[in-house]
């Protein structure tokens, strides 16, 4: 009988891949040229000849019958062919690792984005019912409102797609810096005092770094007698010199806030469309004029605090020290705005309105620019349903004493 051979099976296999790689690599083609086996091959290979015995140990059974390695290719392995055995491992590797890196997550930015809106979305919620349970939404109605009739159907309610609407997503609450005027602390102090307070109310500020914050900012009121500023810039806009009688008629319409005055002053800047060209030049977005009538314009808190935040850029330089002085000495409405900040430091230029409320007894509403050094902020804080007028006045001194701080 043949004697069996002796070699371990794992030892068989690993020799067989070895031999068919070698006998491959030398193979030749049929057009007379080298050919190469797949480069897996090789890598498998090499894996086999690493693998197939213990480190520092030589496997010593003996060899099975047949022609020698050196018969079969007539030299021993070239550095070549180690070459191409490595670098096929190394394919491997690279391949592997990219296949990894194609499979595994990539984190994003999107996640903290997502997250931060969703605080925000809770913090301010998409009710405009009349307070205490009023909400900390903007509201935004589909379109601008043009007559006093109008306004009052839709001065409490907004159309659910403004709720999504990449403009009022923009004009959400922010949080203010570190040290700026007014601080968070400040602006959540005030949109609580507002939550509390009864009526549609409205406020919106814009901080000494330039960053608007609102609550309840785009909901529409009736103006009352706050365009008269606007008026005031578009008559001073367009006349490079003033008479004496007119700067008299000027000053009583913001001073004294006197209608006759007013409606002198509108008629002689042409009436809507000067009121619009202002509104434009402020950025205002939902700002819209009553035909024939000032008073009945349709404002809301953030497009007013806009307006006085870019005023004195609005204004002439040779009409603006006129205009600074007239609305710094507004002799009626003092109270409110004014009569919070004075006492801090604050230059107040302000202008105020009121009247029969559309959803109550009072309308009163208050929008000012603040001065201190060189911070400026604005405040506007718009108010329908008041029980009384003093009822009103609290609430506008409330929300100013938390905005500054006192």
């Amino acid at each position: 009988m043949l004697a069996m051979p002796t070699t371990p099976r794992r030892a068989l296999h690993t020799r067989s891949a070895i031999t068919y790689y070698r006998c491959e690599s030398r193979r030749e083609s049929r057009h007379g040229r080298r050919s190469r086996p797949p480069v897996w091959i090789g890598a498998f290979a090499l894996l086999a000849t690493v693998l197939r015995r213990p480190s520092g140990q030589k496997t010593t059974a003996p060899r099975a019958a047949g022609p020698s390695r050196r018969e079969i290719h007539g030299k021993r392995r070239g550095l070549g062919s180690t070459l191409i055995a490595w670098l096929g491992v190394l394919a491997t590797v690279v391949a592997a690792a990219i296949v990894v890196a194609m499979l595994l997550p990539l984190p994003t930015g999107g996640a903290k984005q997502a997250s931060s809106s969703r605080k925000s979305a809770t913090r301010r919620s998409s009710s405009i019912a009349v307070a205490p349970a009023m909400s900390r939404t903007s509201q935004r109605t589909a379109r601008p409102l043009r007559t006093s009739a109008s306004a009052a159907s839709l001065g409490s309610s907004a159309t659910e797609e403004g709720q999504s609407d990449p403009e009022l997503r923009r004009q959400q609450t922010q949080r203010a810096p570190a040290g700026v005027v007014p601080t968070a602390a400040g602006i959540r102090k005030a949109e609580a005092w507002l939550a509390q307070r009864t009526g549609f109310l409205s406020m919106a500020v814009i901080d000494s770094s330039g960053h608007l914050h609102g609550w309840n900012d785009t909901r529409l009121f009736i103006s009352a007698s706050v365009p008269k500023a606007m008026m005031m810039v578009a008559y001073l806009r367009s006349h490079p010199t003033i008479t004496a009688d007119m700067q008299s008629v000027i000053t009583k319409m913001i001073e004294y806030s006197d209608n006759d005055c007013a409606d002198i002053v509108y008629a002689a800047i042409g009436g809507d469309d000067a009121l619009e060209q202002v509104a434009q030049l402020a950025h205002m977005t939902h700002f819209s004029a009553d035909v024939g009538f000032w008073g009945n314009c349709s404002i809301d808190a953030a497009d007013q605090a806009r307006f006085f935040y870019r005023m004195d850029k609005l204004i002439p330089k040779g009409h603006r020290a006129f205009a600074r002085s007239i609305l710094s000495h507004v002799v009626r409405f003092s109270y409110g705005i004014p009569e919070i900040a004075r006492p801090l430091g604050w230059t107040v230029f302000f202008k105020g309105g009121w009247r029969t409320g559309l959803h109550g007894p009072w309308l009163i509403h208050q929008v000012a620019r603040l001065e201190r050094g060189r911070a400026t902020i604005s405040i506007a804080i718009l108010t329908d349903g008041e029980l009384t007028d003093d009822y009103g006045e609290q609430t506008l001194a409330g929300v100013t004493q938390r905005l500054l701080g006192n």
